[in-house]
């Protein structure tokens, strides 16, 4: 080999080098940012109702709750509104979709993982409007109340959790 073709050969090496190397940090930042396709701001504390205006009521509470019929106590994690049929459901906040589809007693439900590892659940939806892996936005319709008997309402349950921990969202969003 000349000390020509050595020196051309040296360039282009070095050069792929360079290329490869460019590529494996714009890699990197791809990967690190949690998602590629999706800003990394879409995620937000849960901080918004999940049911919109005046067009709800709470009809179960946090806590223990007695069964109006059974008269059987058990723990409500969370909170029930009534709502009219086919309401649209909404995101807290923004997050990533965990659980998008019949949840046992529950129903179809949407979990959606939050920051600070916040959890919210939508549960006994009629319809879903995301998948698992999904990346919602605050305000997002992640589903839609049951379509109940004319003249009669929907109920969506609906939780927060903080570290797996329940929080009574009668508190968290101040509707006392």
């Amino acid at each position: 080999m000349s000390e020509k073709e050595k020196k051309s050969a040296g360039f282009f090496g070095n050069f792929l080098i360079i290329i490869i190397s460019f590529s494996m940090i714009i890699g990197g930042l791809v990967y690190y940012s949690g998602h590629p396709s999706v800003p990394v701001t879409a995620a937000s504390k849960p901080n918004l109702l999940p049911v919109s205006g005046n067009s709800f009521s709470i009809v179960s509470s946090f806590g223990k709750i007695e069964h109006p019929i059974s008269g059987i106590v058990s723990n409500n994690q969370g909170i029930d509104f009534a709502v009219s049929s086919g309401s649209p459901v909404y995101a807290s906040g923004g997050g990533e979709a965990l659980i998008a589809g019949q949840h046992g007693r529950y129903g179809l439900t949407v979990l959606l993982q939050h920051p600070d590892n916040y959890t919210t659940m939508y549960s006994n939806l009629g319809l879903i409007k995301v998948n698992v892996g999904d990346i919602v936005r605050e305000g997002e319709i992640v589903g839609l109340s049951l379509t109940a008997e004319q003249g009669k309402e929907s109920i969506i349950h609906f939780e927060i959790r903080k570290d797996g921990k329940p929080l009574n969202p009668v508190e968290e969003y101040d509707l006392k």
